[in-house]
Order: structure tokens, then sequence, then C-alpha cells
């Protein structure tokens, strides 16, 4: 029996001033951010949540560089 009823994926895409895509980060099957926050260095901590069909929903903290790299 699978659990979930659809595929989701947290993504976090970094824009230049005239909207134009600089970088896309995708996560895992099944996760989802709540909260990202840009700091003076120009890294991204992104938190959220996934789940798997093991655990159940686990929280997720991502922090991706100025080019959008864990």
């Amino acid at each position: 029996m699978n659990l979930y009823d659809h595929s989701h994926f947290a993504i976090a895409v970094k824009l230049d001033s005239s909207g134009k895509k600089i970088w896309e980060y995708k996560g895992m099957e099944y996760s989802r951010f709540q909260s990202i926050s840009l700091k003076s260095d120009g890294r991204c901590v992104a938190t959220g949540n996934n789940m798997d069909e093991d655990f159940g929903m686990n929280i997720m903290v991502v922090q991706l560089n100025k080019n959008g790299k864990e």
C-alpha cells in the first residue's frame, strides 16, 4: 500500500533583480520547505520536513551556498 497519493519536492530558487533564475535546488521526493532564510554572506538556510514509509515525518534542515549547492 502506498502511503502517499502524489509526489512533491521542496524547491528553492534564487532569482536576480530582473527575475532571471540564477540557480534552483530540488529536494528529495515527499519533502517541503516551510521557511527559507537568506544570510548576509549569500548562503541560504531552509527548514521543513520530508516523509518516508519507515519513519514517517522527519525534520529537514538544508544549508545551500551562494551557488545553490549543499
